[in-house]
């Protein structure tokens, strides 16, 4: 018993080192790019907010639970309402 404890305690750790996280920019966003292409049949870019928050024509989000979920979406928050401030001041 104990053996397959040490086993599963090591594929544990396996799974959560570093290489194994799911890259936002790498993996995800190309998802989210592929799937508009091929909804709408054209290129609709996945801008970046800050480090691993991603938006869609302001409307759709990408966010990860990495650091703090209710911190990312705090951020997407003030993105949305720092953008709706430079428009209506505009």
């Amino acid at each position: 018993m104990a053996d397959r404890v040490k086993l599963l305690k090591a594929e544990i750790r396996r799974l959560r080192s570093p290489l194994m996280e799911l890259r936002m920019k790498d993996k995800i966003v190309p998802m989210f790019e592929n799937e508009m292409k091929k909804r709408y049949g054209k290129t609709v870019p996945v801008k970046r907010i800050t480090k691993e928050l991603f938006h869609i024509n302001k409307k759709i989000f990408i966010i990860n639970s990495k650091d703090s979920i209710p911190a990312n979406i705090l951020s997407v928050l003030i993105f949305r309402c720092h953008e709706k401030l430079q428009i209506t001041q505009g």
